[in-house]
């Protein structure tokens, strides 16, 4: 009788793995009738290897159906490129995508959690999978059920339009996660400014927690060279071409929300005079992350922040940017230490007394034509 359970639970694995891959898994038999002996397996957290799903149950008990780097079997298009786009929100149009079509799986989950009641029903069903020991490991597409719904429905809807693939962006999804709910949960007026935003990954995310507020817009600030510390560049920033603006674009024009996403062509100390007199409800730094670098654009764009606004700064773990908050940003006049570390990379501040957007460094003070707000509306 064991014998047969075995072999049915065998069955319905492969049946579920049928299910959920669309795939036909490789026939498996039992090490006791094939008399190989089974090949201990340690935890990848001490082998360092990145965990691959041999089939569609391990991926679902290993928590690979639902992150940014690993959704491929469930949520994927076919080819794994951009999804494609019939026409865009709120009235604007957007560019047609590759011919591709999202999984089956993908387009019924996507559908169901933009509902309310569907948003309700998935998370009711995901804390059950949890409590029974499935899929407890993090998954953007999944942990993020537990947002406000205005805000679930529009990544739904960002997702359902672009696939993002693990090598995209450079903030993983938890933090990811972290940074777009401080930016919808902010509680003051303004706009939303990225300081470093490579190919629009976050840009996108904060452009949708600005729809789902019903108001306000991202300025994306960026070289777009892959300018990184000590006038050094980005190796992977060759196979863009030398910038990924144009890549930026694309992924912003694929996301459907175009109309709230401006850039600012440039370094970040020498674009933020074209933002004077607009006030600042969240401040994500994460351009340069030397010392020097961190200090600059805190002190030129932080005088810009609104009474109650966030300044969020990302990678805390790099040791200069963790040396200048703790030293310089943390006990400074006009700075409150909240919300605090809210990731293990990222912490935020709330900034207090008054808003002050003549007080910026003089070397913020340049202007040109390199630097004006190059705007990504469609239509």
């Amino acid at each position: 009788m064991s014998r047969l359970r075995a072999d049915g639970l065998r069955v319905r694995r492969e049946a579920v793995g049928r299910a959920l891959t669309g795939e036909t898994p490789v026939p498996h038999l039992p090490h006791s009738l094939t008399g190989e002996t089974p090949v201990p397996h340690l935890p990848h957290s001490l082998t360092g290897e990145t965990p691959v799903p041999h089939d569609g149950l391990s991926a679902v008990r290993a928590g690979h159906c639902g992150s940014v780097a690993s959704n491929r079997r469930l949520f994927r298009t076919r080819s794994g490129r951009a999804l494609p786009i019939s026409r865009g929100r709120e009235g604007e149009s957007a560019d047609e995508g590759p011919a591709d079509a999202v999984s089956l799986i993908g387009q019924c989950y996507y559908r169901i959690a933009a509902t309310r009641a569907g948003q309700n029903g998935v998370r009711r069903a995901l804390r059950l999978l949890r409590a029974a020991g499935c899929m407890r490991d993090f998954q953007l597409p999944l942990d993020a059920l537990h947002e406000d719904h205005p805000l679930v429905r529009e990544m739904m809807c960002l997702w359902a339009r672009i696939h993002w693939a693990g090598t995209d962006g450079m903030m993983p999804p938890r933090e990811l996660l972290a940074v777009v709910r401080l930016a919808y949960g902010c509680p003051v007026e303004g706009d939303t400014v990225e300081l470093g935003s490579w190919v629009g990954l976050t840009t996108c995310y904060l452009a949708a927690a600005c729809r789902a507020r019903g108001r306000g817009k991202v300025f994306a600030v960026d070289t777009f060279a892959g300018t990184k510390e000590g006038g050094e560049t980005y190796a992977s920033t060759a196979k863009y071409g030398g910038s990924t603006y144009e890549t930026f674009q694309q992924n912003v024009r694929a996301s459907g929300l175009a109309d709230r996403v401006q850039a600012y062509v440039g370094l970040t100390t020498e674009t933020v005079e074209r933002h004077r007199g607009r006030p600042v409800r969240f401040l994500l730094i994460d351009a340069d992350h030397s010392y020097e670098g961190v200090k600059a654009d805190f002190e030129c764009w932080s005088p810009l922040v609104a009474p109650g606004g966030f300044i969020v700064f990302h990678d805390y773990r790099i040791d200069d940017v963790r040396r200048f908050i703790d030293t310089q940003v943390v006990g400074a006049a006009g700075i409150e230490p909240v919300p605090g570390l809210v990731e293990p990379n990222v912490y935020a501040v709330t900034k207090t007394g008054t808003t002050d957007n003549r007080n910026v460094p003089a070397r913020g003070r340049q202007s040109g034509g390199a630097n004006r707000p190059i705007s990504l509306r469609t239509g």
